[in-house]
């Protein structure tokens, strides 16, 4: 495992062994894929059927997704660009009821939180204040990430990236150069 520099001093990402790219482009790729998108969902259809968009088409699905997609990665590129709010604007606490400080995991929405609900998440391991590896994302059309194989395999890759963070003796952001491909 090896971290690449997404956003400088900010935002990396992880490059996982049997990847060819890093999370966070991979993710993004696959958001702005009109085939994987449709993949997707038709594979997923019972959670799409139940799901704050079940009455949206296929079409209007993929749109959707990649709409989310463009307003994400839009906020992240202005955030960095401008320094206008920081990242702990964009990124959340995974859980509400964690008290953690240091390599928390978190998650970012496509949608802001005045317009959810969202259907895209990108997840990422705090570091400190402001500062984030991207573990991975997902298109969310379930209440639980343990609900769908694909969530669950995302928590296992933060919960196996805050480890790997902590052999490496990451504890803060200047602590990520030996990592970095």
């Amino acid at each position: 495992m090896k971290l690449t520099t997404i956003f400088a001093d900010s935002i990396w990402s992880v490059i996982y062994e049997e990847s060819i790219d890093d999370a966070y482009n991979d993710e993004f790729e696959h958001w702005h894929d009109v085939e994987y998108i449709f993949d997707f969902v038709i594979s997923h259809e019972k959670e799409w059927r139940l799901s704050p968009w079940k009455n949206l088409s296929i079409e209007n699905m993929t749109l959707t997704v990649m709409e989310e997609a463009d307003e994400l990665e839009s906020r992240l590129i202005d955030t960095y660009e401008y320094h206008n709010k920081g990242f702990d604007k964009e990124f959340e606490s995974l859980s509400k009821n964690s008290t953690e400080i240091y390599l928390m995991k978190s998650k970012a929405y496509g949608k802001t939180a005045d317009r959810k609900p969202s259907l895209l998440r990108l997840y990422a391991i705090r570091i400190e204040k402001d500062k984030y590896v991207i573990t991975g994302g997902a298109i969310k059309l379930v209440e639980e990430m343990h609900e769908t194989e694909e969530l669950t395999k995302e928590l296992e890759k933060m919960e196996k990236v805050k480890r790997w963070l902590k052999s490496q003796g990451v504890h803060i952001s200047g602590e990520v150069d030996h990592l970095i491909e």
